[in-house]
Order: structure tokens, then sequence, then C-alpha cells
């Protein structure tokens, strides 16, 4: 197996590798133990019913006496302890999954036996029959489900799979079905998986005609999980080695997100030197990361990782550059200082709130507080950017901005904005032509911010407007954007950006671009396009049929005014143009006819408007 640069990954590693079945693992003398700092139970409804069927599935084969072993995947496993005891103990890093979901089907099949038992006797058949269901049940107990502690003439009984400390009293309640309720999202795949272990069950037991039938379907079962589920263990030396192989054989069940591996790492580095609250925070930190963020993890993580450094990441990229960079204590051999220690969940912290804010910004939302330059246009042109242009690319940058002055944060999204909605909406020019240039100004930021010049910004953006975006490409592509599913964001704001604008193109279009009315909102999201010339109105005009999608014939109004105007002929939606609040609207209500000539004169000053305001 070899890594993205096609060198050996696992020769270095030192494990002991050995195939053997599940129920050896869970039938030894000693305990497992899912680490704190691993994910909580994460199969899904979907990943649950091919574990069903791959268990049915070998059920079938055995009942047939043709029977076939299944592999389930590996499992990755380092030495462990448990405190008060000489018990042999083992860590799961990989494999809590599948184990945790073996250990619910064993232990409803075993209470599926005890049910029999009482049943059986309680119908009076026969006796060794009822004996058999119990002695099949308090075996499961016995060999797969508890182990026991005999230290000083004492024996205490302790179950033999321990999940996270997140998770694992809400295992235990369920295992022993007490009232409960869920808390977290991985108590909930916990509740949902177990349901369908039972449902499963049932449906067996249902097709059952008598105890004998009874005994067929559940011993099945039972010899299923004796010697047909099949597993690699792999046995490593020390926790640091099992989550380097962990990283490298993730490849069954739900995929492990590289905030998974780095919240892993972190905690595992972190537990051995800090003190359970701070545990308990960097915990936290992960959980608010993985699960309170609006972007997917590895996408926010990726943001926060390029809005730091200035290093955009190949996507699905490894995730030892993250630590490289972001935790180079993890990179080291060497047992943690105290002080390392706080280093890492120092640096948890802050990606932490890293991703809070970027998932603020992806939402439309300023990370900073508020301030007279964040004027009502200013935040809904910034909310624009992302919920109705979905340019995503620019998170890290206007993070990494975050830091400058307000005045100059207005100017620095002003600039960023148009160039985004010129380059990468209208002409949709090759991004990874812009990312060096994103990743010097990112860097330039975190320098220096202070020293920042978005002069310097601007001049790169315009040599790439130059490149890729020049002014008749960008002319013709807005010509030939037709209404349509994929086009009505971009024109909808091109139009609200023209109506934003109209008083400095009016008066005196020099500069950039300014809003003369910056109080005055118009919702990117909700404002509506309108047809000036209906595409099904009564007396459509022949000459304007091949153009009635394009930019010229096409305005925004309230959805109040739209639906006033549906679908009436010209004449009729003139009067409502005419008294608009809106300047682009009143403009077409001066036409006295709507013809082919006024929609090229109108389509001809939107380009003009739309060439002047989107310059870089």
């Amino acid at each position: 197996m070899t890594g993205t640069e096609g060198q050996p990954i696992l020769a270095a590693l030192s494990f002991r590798p050995s195939q053997t079945t599940i129920s050896a693992l869970l039938g030894g003398f000693g305990t497992l133990s899912v680490p704190d700092f691993q994910r909580g139970y994460a199969w899904d409804d979907e990943a649950v019913s091919l574990f069903i069927n791959d268990v049915d599935r070998c059920r079938k084969r055995r009942q047939l006496s043709v029977p076939q072993p299944h592999f389930f995947g590996a499992v990755v496993t380092s030495p462990g302890e448990a405190p008060g005891t000489s018990r042999p103990h083992l860590t799961v890093i990989d494999g809590q999954q599948r184990l945790a979901t073996v250990f619910l089907l064993i232990t409803a099949l075993r209470r599926r036996y005890e049910k029999a038992h009482v049943a059986t006797l309680a119908a009076g058949d026969v006796e060794e029959l009822a004996d058999y269901f119990g002695s099949r049940a308090s075996n499961l107990v016995r060999a797969f489900e508890c182990a026991h502690d005999i230290e000083f003439k004492s024996q205490k009984s302790v179950r033999k799979l321990i999940l996270n400390k997140a998770d694992d009293p809400f295992f235990a309640s369920l295992l022993a079905q007490e009232d409960r309720t869920p808390s977290r999202a991985s108590h909930e795949r916990l509740e949902h998986a177990n349901s369908a272990i039972e449902a499963y069950l049932d449906e067996l037991e249902d097709r059952a005609e008598n105890a004998e039938d009874t005994r067929r379907v559940l011993d099945s079962l039972y010899v299923v999980f004796l010697k047909d589920w099949l597993i690699v263990q792999l046995a490593a030396g020390t926790n640091r080695e099992a989550n380097r192989i962990y990283r490298v054989l993730n490849s069954r069940g739900v995929p492990v997100t590289n905030c998974d591996l780095l919240r892993a790492s972190t905690l595992d580095f972190a537990v051995k030197k800090l003190e359970g609250a701070d545990i308990d925070a960097m915990a936290a930190d992960w959980d608010s990361i993985l699960t309170g963020s609006g972007l997917p993890p590895d996408v926010a993580l990726d943001a926060a990782f390029c809005s730091r450094t200035g290093i955009i990441r190949a996507q699905n990229g490894s995730v030892d550059q993250i630590e490289e960079e972001l935790f180079p204590h993890l990179q080291s051999d060497e047992k943690p200082t105290i002080e390392e220690a706080r280093d890492v969940f120092r640096s948890v912290c802050n990606l932490r709130k890293d991703v809070e804010e970027l998932t603020k910004i992806a939402s439309g939302q300023l990370c900073q507080a508020a301030h007279v330059s964040f004027t009502p246009v200013f935040r809904s042109r910034f909310d624009a950017l992302f919920s109705v242009l979905g340019q995503n690319y620019c998170l890290p940058l206007l993070h990494a901005a975050s830091c400058l002055p307000p005045k100059h944060y207005v100017k620095f999204c002003d600039i960023v904005e148009r160039f985004a909605f010129r380059y990468g909406v209208v002409v949709r020019a090759p991004i990874h032509a812009l990312e060096p240039v994103f990743s010097e100004h990112i860097r330039a930021l975190r320098a220096n911010p202070e020293g920042f010049r978005i002069g310097d910004l601007k001049a790169d953006l315009a040599k790439l407007v130059d490149a890729y975006a020049g002014e008749e490409l960008f002319r013709e592509r807005l010509l030939t954007m037709e209404y349509g599913r994929d086009t009505r964001k971009p024109l909808r704001y091109a139009l609200v950006m023209v109506e934003h604008m109209s008083r400095w193109f009016d008066e005196n279009p020099q500069g950039a671009p300014v809003c003369r009315d910056a109080t005055r909102v118009i919702d990117f999201r909700s404002i509506t396009l309108e047809h000036i010339e209906a595409s099904n109105a009564a007396n459509l005009d022949p000459e304007l049929t091949p153009y009635i999608n394009n930019f010229g014939n096409l305005t925004v109004m309230s959805q109040a005014e739209n639906d006033a105007v549906a679908n009436k002929p010209f004449e009729q939606k003139r009067a409502v143009f005419s008294k608009s609040g809106l300047a682009i609207n009143r403009s077409i209500g001066e036409y006295e006819t709507w013809n082919l000539e006024n929609f090229k004169t109108r389509q001809q000053n939107l380009l003009e408007r739309c060439l002047a305001i989107f310059s870089i």
C-alpha cells in the first residue's frame, strides 16, 4: 500500500497482523475500549442495513450447509490498561463501528435465547430444549459480553467492550434495555442500529412455527458469529503507531474525515499531560468543528488551514500537511511536555474559533463587531457573494482579511466581490489561475496586516481579469446569459448591482463604483426576476421572441410587484414600472412601447453599466 507520492506507508510501521474472527477477539480473556479521543458511533441507517445484509447472507449459507466466511475489515488495536486490575486490555483505534454493532447483535441474540428459554418452560415443552436455550444465553454472557475480574477473592463482572466517554453510558443503557434519552447524534445512530437489529431478529422469529424452529434460527446466527465473521487484527505497539495505521486503512464503514483523524491524534497527544477539564474542553472544541459548522467538516478545516497559512490544499489531501503546519508537536516521537500539550490545546481552540468565523462568513454574516462602515447595503452584498453567487473559494481570503480595519475591509470585500462575479460567475475563468494570487495575499495579511496594501490586491486581480475575463469576453458572456435555472441568481445579482450603482453611473462614473444610498437594502435573496415582455403574453411581438430570456428583457421586482404585473402586456405593466421605487424600473416606464429597438437600447445600456461596475 502506498501514499499519494507512491512511497510505501506501512513499511516503517511496527505491528502484528493476524487473521481471526470477531468472536475470538471478543471472546479473549481481556477487554476492549474505545479511547475518549475517538469519534462517536458513526454508522448511519444505510451502513447498518449493509451489515445486516452481510449477516443474513452468512446465515443463509449456514442453513444450506455451505458456509462462507465474510471479511468485516481490519481492527486496529494498541496496548491498553484497565486501572485497578491485571486484566489484559486493548485500545480500539479503528473498528469500533463494526465491533459496537456486533455487540448490539450478540446481546440482542442473547435476549432472544433468554426469551425462548422462558417461553419454552411456560409452554411445558421439552425441558432439555428450555435448558439448551438458557445455556446458550449464559454462554454468550460469560464468553463474549462480560469479563470477570478476580482480585483478592472478590469477583467483578465487566463489559467486554467499552465505548468512548460520550457514548458509553447510553450504550450501557441500550444494552440493558433501560430508559434512555439520546443527547447526541451518535446516540441516535446507536438507537437506530439497535432498532434495525431487533427488527431483523423479529422478522426471523416470526417465521418460526415452534420452539425447534426458533432454535434453528437462533443457532444459525450463533454459529455464524462464532465461525464466519473474519477480521484482520492489526496489533500496534503504541497508540501513535496504531493511529498511523488507522489513517492508511480507513477503507470500510463510514469514511473518517481529516477532522476525525486530527481529533484522535490531538486528544491522544494531550491526554498524556493535561487535566480532565482541559481534555473535555478540547473534545468539545472538536465536537463543535465536526457538528456545529454549516460547512462539511473537512471543507471548513481546509478553509481554516488556507486562511492561516495561505496553502490551498488538494481535494481529499492528506491530513499530514495540516499536522505539520498547525500541530508540529504531533510529528515528534518524543514524549510530550506539558507546554507542548498546552500548545496543541490552544491550537485546537484557535481552529475552532476560525471554523466558527468561516461558518458565519459562508452564511453571509460578518465575523467582526458592528461598525458604521458595515452599512446595510454592504452587509447585503457580503451575504450575496456566498448565498447567491456561491463563491466559496473566497472564504479563506475574506477570513484572513477580517483583521483589517472595518473601512479597509469594506473596500477589500468590494473588490473581491466584483472580481468574483466577473471572473468566476460570468466568465467561469479557471480558479487554479487565481489560487497563487489569493495565497500570496493571505500570507501578506497574516504577516503584516497593518502594512497590507489593498492596491496590490487590486492590481493582481486586474491582471487576472485582463488575462482571463477581458472586456470582450465579459460582454459576450453577459449577452449570451439567458434566463434559466442556473442563471437566475447571477442575472438577479447583476440587475440589483446596476440598481445600487445607478446614481453613481448617472452622475459621474469615476473610480470604484459607489452606492449613493447605502441604507436602502434590496434583498438579493428575495427580489424576483420579471420579464418585461412576458414569454406567454397574448400579443407577443414576434421580433422579440428570440430575445425573451435575454438580459435586456429582464428586470427585478418585489414579489408583490411581480404578482401585480404577472403576464400582463407591457402597456399595463408600464404604470407599475413608472411608479417603482427602483430607478432601473422607472427607466423602463419611460418607454411608450416595448419593441426590439427599445430592447436593444436597454440591453446596451445595461452592458455599459455592468462593464463600469465590474471593472477592477
